[in-house]
């Protein structure tokens, strides 16, 4: 078995150190590279850069932000989301990480939440197709969401209650393990 990307690398090592707000870094399923959400373009978008902190790129390039990255299993997608802005709805959406964004029709997932409530993409099952998302504000509607690509239908599960809960997948892509916020 492999060592994880984490016990490759020898020490801890600065891969940004500049003015921008870098946020919520995610390791590519290889350990190759890492995806995180940057005000660096003016407004917050998907960026990558190599473990090595080389090849420092712009994935996305919209006019809105774009937020919290989730690679697929296979490390050629991922999943974003949109927050919601004005008359703009929150939203999330899958793009291909090799092509360039001018050539991206990004797939709009059909979830849709109550006006103020928020979600977060949390985990991706292992046979790409299901997603884990938590779903937080004032609405009952509150909770752990499954996502399934399939049928493009979003459910709640309902044993993990309206409080925010961390789900993740394991590794047969039928269970979830979930921690739980206040």
């Amino acid at each position: 078995r492999s060592p994880t990307p984490h016990a490759r690398l020898r020490g801890l090592r600065k891969l940004t150190d500049d003015v921008y707000r870098d946020r919520e870094p995610k390791w590519s399923p290889d350990g190759k590279t890492i995806a995180f959400y940057s005000d660096r373009s003016g407004t917050f978008q998907i960026w990558t850069i190599n473990a090595d902190g080389s090849g420092l790129r712009q994935l996305t390039d919209s006019a809105i932000a774009i937020t919290n990255s989730l690679w697929s299993p296979d490390g050629t997608r991922i999943l974003a989301r949109s927050p919601a802005r004005g008359q703009t709805s929150e939203r999330a959406f899958v793009f291909d990480v090799r092509k360039p964004w001018s050539e991206q029709t990004p797939e709009v997932l059909p979830f849709s939440l109550p006006d103020g409530m928020v979600f977060v993409p949390l985990s991706w099952s292992a046979d790409g197709r299901q997603l884990a998302l938590t779903a937080f504000g004032p609405h009952s509607s509150a909770g752990t969401y499954i996502y399934d690509f399939e049928t493009r239908q979003a459910r709640k599960v309902p044993a993990l209650g309206p409080s925010r809960s961390v789900a993740r997948w394991l590794s047969d892509s039928r269970r979830l393990l979930a921690s739980y916020e206040g």
